[in-house]
């Protein structure tokens, strides 16, 4: 179970759209938090845009890109490096 605190002019609006549509306020309000969390989940970014920065730049006509890229993270850790920005 969940208790949240809105003020009055927020409680007076979902009252009044929960009367509309002929629901409970607790309805309403779990229909407008299953709705928001869905779009956060359409809005969370893909593995590819969260790693983008690590992975060798698609069609950049050089296929040694990611090979090198590779390479001097590992000489970076070698060196004591941690290459965290």
């Amino acid at each position: 179970m969940l208790t949240v605190k809105v003020d009055s002019s927020l409680e007076a609006e979902v009252e009044a759209r929960a009367a509309l549509e002929g629901i409970s306020k607790s309805e309403f309000v779990r229909r407008a938090l299953r709705a928001r969390l869905g779009e956060r989940a359409a809005e969370a970014p893909s593995v590819y845009e969260v790693t983008r920065d690590l992975c060798g730049k698609a069609k950049s006509g050089d296929p040694g890109l990611s090979t090198r890229k590779a390479s001097e993270l590992m000489r970076e850790r070698a060196s004591g490096k941690t290459g965290h920005r």
